[in-house]
């Protein structure tokens, strides 16, 4: 005879809580990110970069900027504004 399982009603099993769980913050962005946040094209992001007013490496074959590069282009932007 085959055994069949039995399962607890939903309200048998205890709440158990649950930890936050918090967003991953990103280290390294791709150029179509920078550009979605920049507001930009892709192809100002990379003349930004060939002027070297925006830094990036090379991680295999993907270009990417760093957060703190892309922070301190920001900050950069602010002060040639102000």
């Amino acid at each position: 005879m085959a055994k069949t399982l039995q399962r607890a009603a939903p309200s048998a099993i205890p709440d158990v809580e649950q930890p936050e769980r918090r967003p991953i913050e990103r280290e390294a962005f791709g150029i179509p990110e920078v550009a979605e946040r920049l507001g930009i094209s892709r192809r100002t992001v990379y003349s930004m970069i060939e002027a070297g007013r925006l830094r990036s490496v090379h991680l295999g074959t993907r270009r990417l900027v760093l957060r703190s590069d892309l922070e301190a282009f920001l900050a950069a932007l602010r002060s040639e504004a102000a």
